[in-house]
């Protein structure tokens, strides 16, 4: 049985510096069934003359104006007739001898839809970490972990039929509400393979998206809105009033299908309002917003170490101050 065909797609805009090193390390594989397309945002740097350098190895390219990262990477997946799919940033690399390794678990292994490898992180100084593994997680913790590791996962592009392509009303976390999409719709049928190879290597640096423009932040506040999308999608009323309380979420237009079991989506989203309550009472000391998400909470959805842990918390604060003052602000949050 042949290796399968493999498309990748290069998303690029201005990354004339590392956009070379991307393209080679695809190259240099020397896979024998290898679809590139870079889709370019119109570069005004370095970039259109790499890709003139490379234009033999190079399927398709285009450098013109479009409307960001997600569209990018569906008008590849539009063109692209491999397979096998997936992306890499024009500021990343694959490991060494990632695509035959990848091609030859598809070609073991016919009933998959994805092979899941692993990533190392890095900066100017080095290594900076790998990521973790999803098989230790339940469902809901592995969608709310947000330890998504998308260059090193590839996917049969038969998925995007039944997934749906990628949301392009999200700038920064268009790829985990994908992820959350695919986990939803087969996280029971056993197709999706997770190895321990690193498949790529993810460069932090000044001038990187995730890093010079507010990343965090935005995906934060992407973060919240995908999953005030998936609870107002299945009309999870409490759920979705707690959140347009705590975070006022805005309402972006949600991809996710309608005939998903209720009962696994309520316990997605009760589990990311769970670690919400931790981040606020925890690390942010927002107490007062913690306890309304607190009172959105079901120990029914919520894994029994993590509900003791919130109890214990709970109970903590409610030792901490005088039970009238405690009732007044009980009383007072409900105002606001």
């Amino acid at each position: 049985m042949q290796l399968p065909k493999i498309s990748i797609v290069i998303p690029s805009y201005n990354q004339g510096q590392y956009i070379e090193q991307t393209i080679k390390s695809i190259v240099d594989q020397q896979y024998p069934a290898l679809e590139l397309i870079v889709i370019d945002g119109g570069s005004q740097d370095s970039t259109i003359e790499v890709l003139q350098k490379y234009d033999d190895f190079i399927t398709y390219w285009v450098s013109e104006p479009d409307n960001g990262q997600a569209h990018a990477i569906n008008k590849g997946l539009a063109i692209a007739t491999g397979e096998v799919f997936n992306w890499i940033n024009s500021d990343d690399y694959l490991e060494p001898g990632a695509l035959h390794s990848i091609g030859n678990y598809f070609r073991e292994n016919n009933n998959i839809n994805a092979v899941i490898g692993r990533i190392r992180y890095f900066d100017e100084n080095g290594e900076l970490f790998i990521t973790n593994r999803f098989n230790s997680y339940t469902l809901p913790e592995a969608i709310t972990c947000l330890e998504m590791a998308q260059p090193a996962m590839f996917l049969k592009k038969m998925c995007f039929n039944k997934v749906g392509t990628l949301n392009e009303n999200l700038h920064f976390a268009f790829d985990f509400e994908w992820w959350v999409r695919y986990l939803l719709i087969h996280h029971n049928d056993r197709s999706t393979l997770e190895v321990d190879n690193i498949f790529a290597n993810f460069r932090h640096h000044e001038k990187s998206k995730s890093v010079s423009q507010g990343y965090s932040s935005q995906f934060s506040i992407d973060h919240k809105n995908i999953f005030s999308a998936i609870a107002r999608k299945y009309a999870l009323v409490k759920e979705y009033r707690t959140l347009d309380k705590v975070f006022k979420v805005s309402n972006n237009n949600a991809l996710f299908p309608s005939e998903l079991p209720l009962e696994t989506i309520k316990a997605v989203v009760q589990d990311f309002i769970c670690n919400e309550f931790f981040d606020l009472y925890l690390n942010k000391q927002d107490h007062s917003n913690a306890l309304h998400l607190f009172d959105a909470l079901d120990s029914k959805y919520i894994r029994p170490e993590k509900w003791s842990k919130a109890q214990k918390i709970l109970n903590f604060y409610q030792r901490s101050f005088p039970a009238p003052f405690y009732l007044a602000l009980k009383s007072l949050k409900n105002v606001f």
